[in-house]
C-alpha cells in the first residue's frame, strides 16, 4: 500500500464528544496516470485471479464505489498528531466513548470474502486498535458472527456462532460470558442446516458493568469479567408467560444504557399476538411494568 495518504472528499467529517478529535476519512493517493499516449493507444486487461476477493464481475461492479472508499482517520487537537485508524487490510473501525475511547475496535474480512459465494457471509478477523498510535492486537481470527466494542473501550465482545455464546477480552484474557445460562441466546426455531442465528445485544450499560443481550423471551444482564452470575432484568416473565420483551431506543443520540436507566419495552404476545409497552428499571430487575396492551 503507498503510504501516501490524502483526504478524501467522500469522507465525513466529525467531532469526538470532548471536541478534542476529528475523525474524517482519507484515501490512498492514486499513481499518476500516464499522459505520454493518447486514449486509444492504452492498454486496458482485466485480470483475475482465483484468490482475489471478489469474481472479475463484481470487482468491475464495484469499482466507482472501490475508487472512492475512504478509511477512517483521526487528529488528535491535544497530541497534534494524525492516527491512521482503517485502511485496505482493516476497512471497518468502530468507535468507543463517543470518540473519547482508548481502545476502538476493527473488523476485517479481508482474504475471507471467496467463501460468500457459497456460504452467504464471510468470516472476520477482529482487531483491537490502540487509539494514541492506531497499533492493533489481533483479538479473535476467523469469527464467524458478530463484534461490538464496549461503551467505554475497556472490552471487545463478540457472539460466535460456532460456540454460541458471547465473548468478552479486556485486552488479557478472553471470557465466555454466556456460558452459565440456562436458555439459548439463538434463534429456538431455526431450521436449516446451518448456524442459527443469535436474539442479539441490546446495549452496554455506560459504565462498561453489563452487557445486555437477549433470548426468546426475556433480557439478560451479563458481566464482562464473569464474576457475577447472570441476571434475567426481566424475571422471566417472558419466557412464563411467552411474551417477548425488546428494548425501543426513545434517544436517537443513545449510544449506551444508564445502569438506573428506565428502559421502555415493547412486548409482543406469542400466543394472542397481541402487542404493547412495559417499563423496567435496570437498577430493580423483575417482571416489567405493563404500560398499555
Amino acid at each position: 500500500m503507498p503510504l501516501s495518504w490524502t483526504v478524501s472528499e467522500h469522507g465525513a467529517l466529525s467531532f469526538s464528544k470532548s471536541g478534542d478529535r476529528l475523525f474524517f476519512g482519507t484515501a490512498p493517493i492514486p499513481p499518476p496516470k500516464d499522459t505520454s499516449l493518447i486514449e486509444i493507444d492504452l492498454v486496458k486487461v482485466d485480470i483475475w485471479n482465483y484468490k482475489d476477493d471478489y469474481l472479475q464481475t463484481q470487482q468491475l461492479k464495484n469499482l466507482d464505489q472501490e475508487l472512492k472508499r475512504s478509511y477512517t482517520a483521526m487528529y488528535d487537537f491535544n497530541k497534534q498528531g494524525m492516527v491512521q485508524l482503517a485502511d485496505r487490510e482493516v476497512p471497518q473501525v468502530a468507535l468507543s466513548k463517543e470518540g473519547d475511547g482508548d481502545r476502538f475496535l476493527g473488523i476485517s474480512d479481508v482474504g475471507h470474502r471467496v467463501a460468500s459465494q457459497w456460504e452467504g457471509e464471510t468470516l472476520k478477523d477482529i482487531y483491537s486498535i490502540n487509539a494514541s498510535d492506531g497499533a492493533r492486537v489481533l483479538v479473535k481470527k476467523d469469527l464467524s458472527g458478530m463484534a461490538m466494542v464496549s461503551a467505554q473501550g475497556r472490552y471487545i465482545a463478540w457472539y460466535d456462532n460456532r460456540t454460541r455464546h458471547y465473548h468478552t477480552w479486556d485486552g488479557r484474557t478472553t471470557r465466555d460470558v454466556s456460558g452459565k445460562l440456562p436458555v439459548k441466546l439463538f434463534d429456538e426455531e431455526f431450521d436449516m442446516p446451518d448456524d442459527p442465528t443469535p436474539y442479539g445485544p441490546v446495549r452496554w450499560t455506560s459504565d462498561d458493568a453489563n452487557l445486555l443481550v437477549y433470548d426468546r423471551y426475556d433480557i439478560w444482564q451479563l458481566d464482562p469479567q464473569c464474576q457475577r452470575n447472570p441476571i434475567n432484568v426481566t424475571g422471566g416473565e417472558g419466557r412464563k408467560t411467552r411474551n417477548s420483551y425488546r428494548y425501543v431506543q426513545t434517544d436517537p443520540e443513545e449510544y449506551s444504557l444508564r445502569p438506573d436507566q428506565e428502559l421502555i419495552l415493547r412486548r409482543f404476545d406469542e400466543v394472542t399476538k397481541r402487542s404493547g409497552w412495559s417499563g423496567l428499571r435496570l437498577d430493580d430487575p423483575g417482571a416489567p411494568v405493563p404500560k398499555c396492551f
